[in-house]
Formats: structure tokens, C-alpha cells, sequence
């Protein structure tokens, strides 16, 4: 058993070219995935909400990959909350 991670997915964009590879790739082997979203932003790009849902539908999971993409280990040793924050503000989206 494994689990394939496909990160820095930009919730605000076109799903880059490289990505859509890889997810078609996986789709036509049959084996879903995790998409890393990164969600930094106000307006979601249409195209990539949809594709996203679609993709639910078919079994694969959306992981929050943060909001902004920072390293949250080091926003944590700068604030605890800050790092809260950047998780909280990307799951609300």
C-alpha cells in the first residue's frame, strides 16, 4: 500500500500543465491521489474547482497545503498562533 501526494496545487489558477500530466497518468492506471492545494488568494479559479470535485468524485482526496505556502515550522517558532492561523485561514477556504 502507498499513497501518491501531488502538492502546490494553486486553488487561485489553471492546475499547471505538469500536474494535469500526473493526474491523468494516475487516472488512466486507476490509482487516486492527494492534491496538496494551496489556497492564497480571494477568487478560486473556476476551472480548477471543478476538476477538483470531479477528482473527489472519483476517490481522491484534497489536502490543505496551506494558504500562503510558508514553512510552518518556521512561522511556529516565530508566533504558535501564527501558524494556527495559516491553517485555519486555509481550510476556511
Amino acid at each position: 500500500m502507498f499513497i501518491i501526494t501531488i502538492d502546490d496545487v494553486s486553488l487561485q489558477a489553471k492546475i499547471d500543465p505538469s500536474i494535469q500530466a500526473m493526474i491523468s497518468i494516475l487516472l488512466d492506471a486507476n490509482y487516486p491521489a492527494v492534491l496538496g492545494v494551496v489556497t492564497e488568494g480571494k477568487l478560486a479559479d473556476e476551472e480548477t474547482v471543478l476538476r477538483l470535485k470531479e477528482l473527489v468524485e472519483k476517490g481522491w482526496e484534497i489536502a490543505m497545503h496551506t494558504d500562503t505556502h510558508t514553512n510552518l515550522h518556521q512561522l511556529e517558532q516565530v508566533s504558535v498562533y501564527g501558524a494556527r492561523q495559516e491553517i485555519r485561514i486555509c481550510s476556511d477556504k
